[in-house]
């Protein structure tokens, strides 16, 4: 008998802002997996902004508290709790935005939000 799993359909975002230019996925994931289980990142690089989110309510909303005005290369981070956003992982549009500066629907919702 296999017993399946069921990914959650929802997660808990937070909005971080102020991130230097020389932030990466990889050190978003770093900084903040300290904290709690992470279910995903995303890195808005071109508008300092990045979205963590994790699978706990709690987990997110102090995260949210205890890593605000952190300094990470030399510049204080902005968190912002975000609440819940629907788990996206598995339909997942490109997260890039052109080079000319368009960005995807999903991308131009989130930066909304964070902003």
């Amino acid at each position: 008998m296999s017993v399946q799993t069921k990914m959650p359909t929802t997660l808990y975002g937070i909005c971080v802002k102020n991130l230097d230019g020389t932030v990466s996925e990889e050190d978003l994931k770093n900084f903040f997996s300290t904290e709690g289980e992470i279910a995903s990142t995303r890195l808005i690089r071109t508008r300092g902004i990045g979205y963590v989110n994790f699978y706990s309510e709690a987990v997110a909303k102090a995260v949210t508290n205890k890593k605000e005005g952190f300094i990470i290369n030399g510049v204080a981070l902005t968190t912002e709790y975000k609440g819940p956003v629907p788990d996206t992982r598995l339909h997942k549009e490109p997260a890039v935005c052109k080079i000319d500066g368009n960005c995807s629907k999903q991308e131009q919702l989130q930066v909304s939000m964070c902003v």
